[in-house]
């Protein structure tokens, strides 16, 4: 039996929604487990969101489940909307019909005009879903569904609103391309007194506070932006992404005075020692770089996060970052892939530039919408 509700963070988290991503993904050997303990922490008490937003809940034990979020001052194109989020379910496209006329009801009687998703609490969670390539697994935080999510959304009215796309390939041959592609901006950016350092563990947790006020100044103009507070800021970016990325290839761009001019983090795609079919599996949680980047085989660097500083924007800063990436990436990766990239972003203009011709990994994404 099918049950909703409002949420209210208080309430105990019902073990049935967990249940239904371990039903989808029984004996699926590439899928990263989610964790419950984590799962109930989103949904409850300690979590900000909570704070003035509104959340809705619906579950068909076994079979599929939803959750609902409404920010009553986010606006998208001058509209109210609500998103949709945690969607996981088996083959049964009844279920979820029943779901999704809940929760649109809800976020129509909250005010929206639209929704999207999928996407867990804001575009700071995980968000969009896996279109093609389903048997290539995914690197931790990577969309990754079944092959008929995107044509159940289909059927129940949803449209692609944005696509994203994985692309990567051979490093050696991409940092040829980068080398060649970088020249020019290189002498601007050593004109304009542009340093590109190692960004390490240490610096990324000395310079929290720095990096949050880049953040907000480099993505607030991203669809769906929602501003988070500094506490939680670190809190879910702080230790555990300073544990993960790469240092050896994550790069820090410093103008003369020795400000933040740009970041670029990167990841090992770690996917092989999380996914459920590993051996001695690893819950992404757990990753540290210094303890397991040793056990990765013929490893693949992610470029996942780049920010620059709107001033030093349309300088060059981008595509030479990628260079010191991929050079001091080299001794340590095989290949290399820029992370879900937006179909109109520039970075992925760049990518298809850097791997022409060795472009082996292509995964699509999308984000749906629907309008009430």
């Amino acid at each position: 039996m099918m049950k909703s509700m409002d949420w209210k963070s208080e309430n105990n988290f019902p073990d049935e929604f967990h249940g239904v991503a371990c039903e989808v993904y029984r004996g699926d050997p590439n899928w990263i487990p989610e964790s419950p303990g984590m799962l109930k922490l989103a949904f409850g008490p300690h979590n900000r969101y909570f704070d003035k937003n509104s959340a809705w809940i619906g579950c068909e034990p076994d079979m599929a489940r939803l959750a609902g979020f409404y920010n009553p001052d986010l606006l998208i194109n001058d509209q109210h909307v609500a998103f949709f989020g945690y969607w996981e379910t088996i083959d049964a496209y009844h279920a979820n019909r029943k779901l999704f006329s809940e929760f649109e009801s809800w976020a129509r009687d909250k005010g929206a005009v639209t929704v999207y998703g999928p996407i867990n609490f804001t575009t700071f969670g995980s968000y969009r879903i896996r279109l093609d390539r389903f048997e290539d697994g995914c690197y931790p935080g990577e969309p990754y569904n079944p092959p008929y999510y995107p044509r159940f959304l289909e059927d129940l009215g949803f449209k692609i609103a944005y696509r994203y796309m994985t692309l990567g390939g051979d490093l050696h041959q991409a940092y040829q391309r980068s080398c060649e592609i970088s020249k020019d901006d290189m002498k601007r950016a050593d004109e304009n007194g542009i340093v590109f350092v190692p960004l390490t563990h240490d610096f990324l947790l000395k310079s929290l506070e720095s990096l949050y006020e880049l953040v907000d100044a480099v993505f607030s103009g991203n669809f769906a932006y929602t501003k988070i507070s500094s506490e939680e800021f670190k809190a879910g970016f702080g230790a555990t992404l300073a544990r993960n990325i790469c240092p050896e290839s994550s790069v820090l761009a410093l103008d003369s005075e020795g400000n933040i001019a740009g970041f670029f983090i990167n990841l090992p795609d770690y996917g092989l020692l999380c996914r459920q079919g590993a051996p001695n599996r690893i819950a992404p949680g757990q990753l540290e770089y210094g303890k397991h980047f040793q056990f990765l085989m013929k490893p693949t660097l992610l470029l996942k996060t780049v920010g620059i500083q709107p001033k030093w924007r349309n300088q060059g800063l981008f595509t030479v970052m990628v260079y010191f990436c991929m050079k001091w990436a080299l001794p340590h990766y095989s290949r290399c892939a820029g992370a879900t990239m937006r179909e109109d972003n520039y970075s992925l203009n760049i990518a298809r530039r850097v791997f022409e011709g060795c472009d082996d990994i292509k995964r699509h994404y999308g984000l749906f919408a629907k309008s009430l």
